[in-house]
């Protein structure tokens, strides 16, 4: 199984706690955009690929298809906030400007 990765803080809170040797023992590979590597991982620990994290390219029909699928589900208009209930969420920005 392969899981994306899509908060440095992630591999950030995984390092403090010293469990990131374990974590790339786990029988599943584990990705991160490229450009969250680059820009929040890389210059603090950058050999995290030697460990096995794979730096995937994310192009630029995946931004924009993730983009579509952000705008869909706007169309829901709710987002969890507590465990309990949900709130109104402001569409995002490039929702608005279509």
């Amino acid at each position: 199984m392969r899981l994306l990765i899509s908060d440095a803080n992630i591999l950030i809170d995984m390092e403090a706690g010293a469990l990131l040797e374990t974590l790339f023992r786990l029988p599943m590979q584990f990705g991160i955009p490229d450009l969250l590597y680059y820009e929040e991982i890389e210059e603090d620990s950058p050999d995290l690929d030697h460990l096995g994290l794979l730096i995937m390219e994310v192009s630029g029909d995946f931004v924009k298809y993730a983009e579509r699928l952000c705008c869909a589900n706007e169309i829901a208009d709710v987002m969890p906030l507590t465990p309990g209930g949900f709130t109104p969420r402001a569409p995002s920005p490039v929702c608005r400007a279509r």
